[in-house]
């Protein structure tokens, strides 16, 4: 029905039927929810997301035995058969964050980081 203007006098059944479905799925979804959220409650026995990713596994284990100061010699290829850039007199410091290795590369105490092709 529309009036003079050419506009619906009266919201027609469709609005109405979308309200009544969108009431009726977000009430379902309440529902799922509160059937489901015991089981994903935290009982305390459990650790959180964070701690169980922050816990280092084998593999911080295998990168913890590389920790420490070590002397480097560094080659770098600029291109494809180019000749090599190998940079001397450097040191590596790697230290473990959490699971996770950090290594910061520097000059050697006295060195002038040489460098050299071929």
């Amino acid at each position: 029905m529309t009036n003079a203007r050419g506009n619906a006098a009266r919201l027609g059944t469709g609005s109405r039927r979308h309200v009544s479905s969108a009431f009726r799925f977000s009430s379902a979804l309440a529902v799922i929810f509160m059937a489901i959220a015991p089981a994903l409650a935290e009982n305390g026995a459990s650790a959180s997301a964070v701690e169980r990713m922050s816990t280092p596994g084998h593999e911080a284990n295998e990168l913890a035995r590389r920790i420490g100061k070590w002397n480097v010699v560094n080659t770098i290829w600029p291109t494809p058969g180019a000749q090599p850039i190998v940079m001397t007199g450097l040191v590596a410091e790697r230290t473990m964050i959490g699971p996770f290795m950090q290594e910061v590369m520097r000059p050697a105490p006295g060195s002038k980081s040489r460098t050299s092709s071929g």
